[in-house]
């Protein structure tokens, strides 16, 4: 699990930086419209956001691991799509906290400039929030029995 944690930026910028990439090189609709694709629905805990699940591996290190897990990433597109010119990801919540829930207040604080510029991404850490979790229960054993 530790292992995991400490690859979670690389987790997510390998299901983001895809999408970010094809929104940048498409045009001034393509968030829009890559989200639409993605089946995003508005997020209820981050008004102004969309919501989007996305299927990640379970461990991007371990080529022979099949298992997977479904991560909720909040999008706000850029107020101004034809001036955007990336995207910023805020990796915030955790243990204890949905990084969703944290959007809107986060964003509320931000710079209009860079509000206009960048697409707007936070996310539910695994197992918080609306993002699937992973049951370690052989882990949970050994920790307890320690």
């Amino acid at each position: 699990m530790a292992r995991l944690m400490r690859y979670l930026p690389v987790l997510l910028l390998a299901a983001v930086l895809p999408i970010a990439a094809a929104a940048q090189s498409a045009g001034d609709t393509a968030m829009t419209r890559l989200l639409a694709q993605a089946g995003a629905q508005p997020c209820e805990e981050a008004p102004g956001f969309q919501c989007v699940s996305l299927t990640v591996p379970l461990d991007h290190t371990d080529p022979a691991n099949a298992g997977t897990l479904d991560v909720v990433f909040a999008v706000r597109p850029a107020d101004d799509p034809v001036a955007r010119r990336g995207m910023f990801v805020t990796v915030t919540g955790g243990p204890g906290y949905s990084g969703l829930h944290a959007a809107e207040g986060y964003t509320s604080f931000m710079d209009a400039r860079v509000l206009e510029h960048f697409d707007i991404v936070f996310f539910d850490q695994r197992a918080i929030g609306r993002s699937q979790g992973v049951r370690c229960d052989e882990a949970a054993l050994a920790y307890y029995q320690a």
